[in-house]
């Protein structure tokens, strides 16, 4: 079924069909292939080398060093935290002792019996 205002002739046989382009899907799958494989040989060779001049134990875990910096910065990070709760805790009970003492005159005077100046 021919469409309207194209022009079938020379330039557009109406017969020609265009094959399906599979290759380049294979040559994708191939690339793809090539370039695991480059970046796994990379890796080993990586891995290989420090190895090599590192020896076979892992320095992040000797003598559980990195542990204990890390569990001493979040205890320094925890103690930075509570520090001001505590504080304000404090605060907030001397408060509370010092408003009942002065509502219930709780004072130094009050525990001596003075002359009121009618003596």
């Amino acid at each position: 079924m021919g469409k309207i205002g194209i022009n079938v002739g020379e330039d557009f046989p109406a017969e020609e069909v265009v094959p399906p382009q599979r290759g380049r899907d294979d040559d994708i799958c191939r690339d793809r292939e090539e370039w695991r494989a480059k970046g796994r040989a990379f890796k080993e060779d990586i891995r290989r080398a420090a190895h090599k001049h590192f020896g076979e134990h892992s320095f992040a875990a000797h003598n559980g060093f990195v542990l204990r910096i890390v569990l001493a910065v979040a205890l320094a990070a925890l103690a930075l935290v509570v520090v001001p709760h505590v504080v304000l805790l404090a605060m907030v009970v001397l408060g509370i002792v010092f408003f009942m003492a002065h509502r219930g005159h709780f004072h130094h005077h009050d525990y001596y019996e003075t002359p009121r100046g009618d003596v």
